[in-house]
């Protein structure tokens, strides 16, 4: 009886730990990031770590860039209802020039008749 509670514990403590490190985004990454036609990208901002802020831009058009609960520069992209599905890029200007694409799903409507 006593083993079966060892174990029980102790594989509840790998099961926490795993997840502790399977989620390192930010709040804001975590609660805001659907990216469907009508929703939201948060996309990370890696190499950001210069004294000025980044600025990010998405289809030519600025985007808002904030620095996550993380300590991580994230752009926060709206997506258009009219987007197609598949890798879009946000180019970031902050000291340097990149893309970072990110991917975006399709959704599923259901509909009732």
């Amino acid at each position: 009886m006593i083993r079966k509670i060892i174990t029980f514990f102790l594989s509840l403590l790998m099961f926490l730990s795993v997840g502790a490190y399977a989620e390192p985004s930010g709040y804001i990454a975590r609660k805001l990031d659907y990216p469907v036609p009508g929703g939201v990208a948060v996309v990370p901002l890696p190499g950001t770590d210069s004294l000025m802020d980044p600025t990010a831009t998405y289809l030519g058009n600025p985007v808002l860039v904030v620095k996550d609960s993380n300590e991580q520069w994230i752009a926060i992209v709206g997506i258009d209802l009219k987007a197609k599905p598949g890798e879009h890029v946000v180019t970031s200007h902050g000291g340097r020039s990149w893309h970072s694409p990110f991917e975006q799903r399709n959704t599923k409507s259901s509909t009732s008749a």
